[in-house]
């Protein structure tokens, strides 16, 4: 009979090697970004969730085991190629992942734990595969709201005065650009250009800033957007621009930070451009 110390430990092995396929699924969703149709990748996932469905179901922890399934199902749908591998599918994996890691952490240390949320990440699975082959950009809503006038309110953050510079250079051509230094000054704008009802329809924020970094600004203003009930096709577009030298920080900022899009410095015009029409702030 295990006493409770072997069973300490075999929680405690069940934990590590579940943290160590997270990790590895963290990065097979990743590399997906470049490689959406890499079947070697999604089969990695796939052999991943089983593993840890089939533990969590050993140990009886039912609740982790029934979502595990649940991703391996809609990874079993886009193995067949009837679900689009983009940003949106990585992103909700991404969230997944995390879900994953505190129901297991919750299970094994007996610890209250809200399986709401995992059930809600469920509903949103049970979306994905509904729908088939969407979530592109381009055939989102395109009702009048949507689409922002030629003219539009920018909010350029970033601290570096020749960054800032060359930013302003890009984008006055198109609206009026509004500049702070930081991103605690970012989030204050932000707020106040809502109070006046005149809201910024693009964000530019450097990642790394001194006071408020980028990642923590970003967090913010989404959250304030929540706060006001703004639904999540009508969030103001938010662009990171980052150094080389920071591909996790960029990462986290796409995939769980809700960021919109990012740019590596040196920012290039042409690309900036590109995505100022991919989202329709420009014709």
């Amino acid at each position: 009979m295990l006493t409770n110390d072997d069973l300490n430990e075999v929680y405690k092995a069940f934990v590590e090697e579940s943290g160590e396929e997270l990790n590895e699924m963290d990065e097979a969703l990743l590399s997906l970004e470049d490689s959406p149709d890499d079947m070697e990748l999604i089969n990695n996932l796939f052999r991943f969730l089983h593993s840890i469905k089939g533990n969590s179901s050993t140990f009886g922890f039912e609740c982790t085991s029934r979502f595990a399934e649940s991703l391996e199902e809609v990874l079993d749908v886009a193995r067949q190629k009837q679900v689009k591998v983009d940003k949106k599918f990585i992103t909700l994996f991404l969230r997944s992942t995390d879900l994953l890691r505190e129901s297991i952490e919750a299970e094994t240390t007996g610890e209250p734990y809200d399986y709401s949320k995992c059930e809600s990440a469920v509903t949103e699975l049970e979306k994905l595969k509904s729908m088939g082959v969407t979530f592109n950009a381009s055939e989102e809503s395109t009702d009048d709201t949507s689409v922002v006038s030629p003219k539009i309110r920018i909010l350029i953050a970033e601290d570096d005065f020749n960054s800032r510079k060359l930013l302003k250079s890009i984008l006055s051509v198109y609206g009026e650009c509004d500049l702070v230094v930081n991103g605690g000054e970012a989030v204050e704008a932000f707020m106040l250009a809502l109070s006046e009802r005149k809201p910024y329809d693009l964000v530019c924020l450097d990642i790394m800033m001194p006071v408020m970094n980028g990642q923590e600004a970003l967090r913010k203003i989404r959250e304030h957007e929540k706060t006001r009930g703004i639904k999540q096709n009508k969030e103001v577009v938010i662009i990171m621009t980052t150094a080389m030298d920071t591909p996790k920080e960029v990462f986290k900022a796409y995939y769980r930070g809700g960021c919109t899009d990012y740019l590596v410095k040196p920012v290039i015009k042409s690309k900036f451009i590109e995505l100022l029409k991919k989202y329709r702030l420009i014709d």
